[in-house]
Parts: structure tokens; sequence; C-alpha cells
């Protein structure tokens, strides 16, 4: 018999809407946290930040991370899930975990990232077949929807229309970029286009694009049931074993490969309990 080591196992989490408990600790897993209303003191470390409204944050193996509603006694709505793996290393590596705090900057994204966590919590209880497989999805969805929030939020803080614009230019897979065009359509060199997207981003426009191929393309090898010859050519390559290089080179998986990653046992690994 071979026994399938599950690569992210869920400890607890849980919604509670009117939250005033508090977090002293180092933690040894990591856990996603989700303020849809109050307000709360954080602190990494020595690091203190008053966050209010609508917040995501992370903690993580590492610093002291504490945290509790502020002022005093004035409940918070509060969901968050703790989670461990190897899986957990593969998602650093590509930059989707948080390294800090980042602001939910409207309703519908609220109402999206409330959403989903309520979507992981039913499907990391649940005893039907797949379960496992789901709620790691779910997680990847809700850490993939973080990062782009993070960087919308950059984005609209800096008052950089020409890169919001620039963004989606290179989001859309359909056909390739022409980066000297692209750069004319903003009124600037190649080379300037290039300087002043890295100081924005910190990648190339090139490096943006191959990234953000890479995030839909685990998306839909993730959540969907498309053949891998569809989501390359969707993506606008035109050479699936191309796509399948790039790909690993990217994420250090192959399609196929990072596809079963996510085809966990048919039970969760553990169903979500009050944390400790």
């Amino acid at each position: 018999m071979v026994m399938r080591i599950p690569r992210l196992q869920f400890l607890h989490g849980s919604h509670r809407p009117y939250c005033i408990s508090e977090v002293d600790k180092r933690f040894t897993y990591h856990t996603l946290q989700l303020m849809a209303a109050g307000s709360v003191r954080l602190a990494y470390d020595g690091e203190v930040r008053d966050l209010e409204g609508a917040w995501v944050w992370p903690a993580f193996p590492g610093p002291v991370i504490r945290f509790h509603e502020w002022p005093r006694q004035t409940p918070w709505d509060h969901r968050y899930i703790a989670f461990q793996g190897p899986l957990v290393e593969a998602w650093d590596a590509e930059g989707l975990l948080l390294a800090g705090p980042v602001p939910v900057p409207d309703v519908t994204a609220l109402q999206m990232l409330s959403g989903l966590f309520d979507r992981l919590f039913r499907a990391v209880r649940s005893i039907e077949p797949l379960a496992q497989r789901r709620s790691v999805n779910l997680l990847e969805r809700i850490l993939l929807e973080v990062h782009d929030l993070k960087r919308r939020v950059r984005v609209e803080g800096a008052g950089a229309q020409w890169l919001a614009l620039v963004l989606a230019q290179l989001e859309c897979f359909d056909e390739e970029v022409d980066y000297p065009a692209l750069a004319a359509e903003h009124a600037m060199s190649r080379s300037t286009l290039r300087r002043r997207f890295l100081e924005q981003t910190g990648m190339t426009p090139h490096h943006y694009r191959l990234q953000a191929r890479a995030a839909e393309a685990r998306r839909r090898l993730g959540e969907t049931d498309q053949s891998i010859k569809t989501i390359a050519y969707e993506l606008g390559y035109t050479d699936v074993h191309y796509f399948t290089r790039q790909f690993k080179q990217l994420t250090g998986f192959t399609p196929a490969r990072f596809r079963e990653t996510r085809q966990g046992p048919t039970t969760p690994d553990a169903p979500p309990a009050p944390p400790a």
C-alpha cells in the first residue's frame, strides 16, 4: 500500500463576529487573519500598527506576534485559518504569502474574501471525497486574491494610472505583448517603461507577465478540469511543451505534477477547532 503524505494540514479556524480574543506568542505554523469590521492593535515584535475597518494579515513562525481589540472591549469581526505543511514553502517561494497587513479596499473585495473563508471552513470540516483537495484550492485562491489586492492597493496608493493600465495589458493573454508599442502608448521609451515599472513592482514587465500567466495557470490547474493543452493555448502558448518547461521553471513543478499535489486524502487531515 502506498501512503500519500498530505502537503498541507489545516489545524483550526473559525469566524467570530464579536471577537475580543488576544494573541501574544511565537507561532510554529502559519495563519491568515481577516477582520471584516472593528479595529485591532497588531504587532510583529516591536513594530506596532493600529488597524481599523477591513484588513487581512498573516501570522507565521519567527517574530512574537500580538494582536487584540483596540480600544479594549470593543469587539471586531474575525475570521482566520491556521495551516502548515510542505506546500507552504512552495507558496512562500512563489511570493504568495503575506509579510504584513493589507487593507481590503472596498465592500466587493470584503464580501469576496469573507465568502471564500466561509467556503473554506465548510470544506475543511467536510468528510466528502476530495474535500481536502477543495480546501487546498480554496486557500490558494484566497492567497492569490489577497496578492492581487496588495498590488491594487499599491497601485492606487501611488496614483499611477499608467501602471494600472499596463498591468491590465500584461494580464491579457490573448496575444503577445509588443513592448515597444506598449511603451509608446504611454509616451515612454521601452527603457523608461522598464525602469518605471521595475521601480513600482520590483520586476520587469516581461517577468511580471510570466508570473501573472503562471498564477492564472495555477488557478486553472487547481480549480478547473481543463486539459493542460487547453490551459496552455488559452494563456497564449502555441506549444504545450514550451508551456510545460516554462511552468516548471517558474514553479518547480510540471503542470501535471502541480495538479497532482492538489489531490489529498479523501478526508481532511484535521477539522477546525478552537485555538489553544
